[in-house]
């Protein structure tokens, strides 16, 4: 991965996200937003596509770096990278804008949202991609704590990243070449249960489900939003070992949970606006 294309990613998300911050205080002009607005449309994701094509200890490699540099853009509403209190009608009437360079800032940020759904999309499919293959596993850490190792080590401008990815490479000699997805610790009613297997759904579903298909049969002929408000009030609740019945959509799994439940036609709307149902 060339990590420029990930800095220039970066750039221009933060100088657009600076557009909205200034509304109000600076000057802008229509050739200043329109530029900006190719700049958005045109942003190549093959970057993060390609990242699954290389090695096995490149692509965790150049995961977390990618998340080091588009942290902070990963939110489940870009609302809330603006200041609080934000109010967009008083700043552009502060302006003097015409109606037409209103719309125009307008769908400006509609693209902004979109970008950075799809950026969290992709990064959600290299890091699906990475617990699939059980990379994750042959660093015996999880991937948001190696990121986060990583992500010291960058802001510190530390010396000691060669040492970190012999670690993993170490530890990458003494995993099996397997490619079936593990299982989560301790939820054994999902690991060792033959009639979850022979359900029709796929194993990626049955994850998030630990297994309870009953629970996935309950969402068949579901409206959208009724999926969406058991998917949350099941996620609060504990089963009989006093574990979480599924997983919680709020760790980073709303994609996932739209993904998979798209993908095995249990829902009508697309994968964005399922996940934002999902609080």
């Amino acid at each position: 991965m060339n990590i420029q294309d990930i800095k220039n990613i970066q750039s221009i998300l933060s100088e657009t996200l600076n557009v909205f911050i200034r509304l109000g205080s600076a000057d802008i002009d229509k050739k200043s937003i329109k530029e900006l607005y190719n700049k958005l449309d045109n942003i190549d994701y093959s970057v993060f596509s390609k990242m699954i094509e290389e090695s096995p200890l490149s692509i965790v490699h150049d995961y977390n770096k990618a998340y080091f540099y588009l942290k902070s853009y990963l939110v489940d509403d870009p609302t809330e990278l603006l200041p609080p209190d934000y109010d967009f009608r008083s700043r552009v009437e502060r302006m003097g804008l015409n109606e037409t360079a209103i719309n125009d800032i307008i769908e400006l940020w509609k693209l902004f949202e979109g970008v950075i759904l799809s950026i969290k999309d992709h990064l959600y499919e290299v890091r699906e991609f990475i617990e699939e293959t059980g990379l994750n596993q042959c660093e015996q850490l999880p991937l948001h704590e190696l990121t986060e190792q990583l992500i010291t080590v960058s802001a510190t401008q530390a010396k000691n990243i060669d040492s970190i990815i012999e670690r993993m490479d170490k530890s990458n000699q003494m995993c099996s070449n397997s490619k079936e997805t593990s299982q989560s610790q301790g939820y054994e009613e999902a690991d060792n249960s033959n009639n979850t297997l022979q359900k029709n759904y796929g194993k990626g579903l049955l994850n998030l489900f630990h297994g309870n298909t009953n629970l996935i049969d309950e969402l068949n002929g579901k409206t959208d939003k009724q999926i969406a408000y058991l998917i949350n009030k099941w996620s609060k609740q504990l089963n009989n070992h006093n574990r979480p019945l599924i997983e919680n959509p709020k760790n980073n799994l709303r994609s996932k949970f739209a993904r998979e439940l798209k993908n095995n036609g249990l829902i009508k709307c697309c994968v964005d606006v399922f996940s934002r149902k999902l609080s």
